[in-house]
């Protein structure tokens, strides 16, 4: 009989890698830089030819602060862009991705006699999650932000950053049409599992073939699975998936409870709302692991839900 944790780990293995992971995105982008380029025109809507990658890590100032690696920074013409793969669109991680690129953008910044004001900075996030969080139609596939004042007057005209809904990407192939899916194909792919059908609608894309053939060697790899190291992966995407639950439950929560608290003037009303809030959202993570087909053990564990609670949830 297996034990429970290598249950646990046929039951990763047998799943597809794809590029919605970090690792597998920058093993594949680091090796073929064509590949990433059309990734990002298709982003950032211009040509884009890449001069070298940057592999950094950032000088730690303070006993206490964190190691700061920025894994794929890429030098253009006259510009430097950080690429980020994100599982989870919680605030937490907005916060570190932009302190650690704003921690290598002052580094760069006070490089030699002169400040340097010509160079250009971009970060492209590539977020998984934002729909099952916000409003579907609070933002939009691709949403461009800068430093500006109220009147959209620019304040410092050399920095960007892009954010990119994946979840709106994944959304485009199902609505079969072939002019959206040719349009953000190099996208699409990404996190994509029938590459096969994905290349025959695109009428054999090299570069969609070429990632294609990358994707399934990885797969292939078991150096690469195994080094992929399975619990570290699945222990980060359980923490994005409990920190959703619990933003999605204090936002319904909120919600919730301040109606109640304001028809029935009492703050009990609020309590309950926020822990009902939050009830659902962990409820809805649940739901989630179940459809990975994680062990029972390990929902409880992540959960601190009952084995009965779940199986409730399971027949629902």
């Amino acid at each position: 009989m297996l034990l429970e944790v290598d249950q646990f780990r046929i039951t990763f293995e047998r799943k597809i890698l794809t590029a919605k992971y970090d690792k597998v995105f920058k093993t594949i982008m680091i090796e073929n830089k064509d590949i990433l380029e059309k990734v990002l025109e298709t982003v950032l809507k211009k040509k884009v030819e890449v001069i070298e990658f940057i592999h950094e890590e950032l000088p730690i100032t303070r006993k206490k602060e964190r190691v700061k690696k920025l894994d794929l920074i890429i030098k253009l013409a006259g510009e430097y862009i950080e690429c980020e793969v994100n599982t989870s669109p919680s605030l937490a991680t907005k916060v570190r991705n932009l302190n650690y690129f704003f921690s290598f953008i002052s580094s760069r910044t006070r490089e030699g006699k002169e400040y340097d004001i010509k160079t250009k900075y971009i970060q492209v996030n590539l977020t998984f999650g934002i729909d099952r969080i916000y409003n579907e139609n609070k933002y939009s596939m691709i949403e461009e932000y800068k430093i500006q004042t109220d009147t959209q007057k620019d304040f410092y005209n050399n920095f960007r950053i892009y954010e990119v809904n994946m979840d709106k990407v994944k959304k485009i192939w199902y609505t079969e049409s072939v002019k959206e899916i040719e349009k953000f194909k190099y996208l699409i792919m990404l996190d994509h599992k029938e590459l096969d059908k994905l290349e025959n609608i695109c009428k054999g894309d090299v570069y969609v073939e070429k990632f294609k053939e990358k994707i399934e060697k990885l797969n292939k790899s078991e150096t690469f699975t195994y080094d992929f190291t399975w619990e570290e992966e699945m222990e980060m995407l359980k923490k994005a998936e409990i920190e959703i639950a619990r933003d999605t439950g204090l936002k319904e929560g909120r919600q919730a409870g301040m109606k109640e608290g304001i028809k029935e003037g009492r703050q009990a009303g609020m309590k309950e709302g926020i822990k009902e809030g939050i009830k659902e959202g962990i409820e809805k993570t649940a739901k989630e692991m179940l459809n990975l087909n994680l062990p029972i053990e390990t929902i409880k564990q992540v959960t601190k839900l009952s084995e009965q609670e779940i199986k409730e949830l399971e027949n629902m």
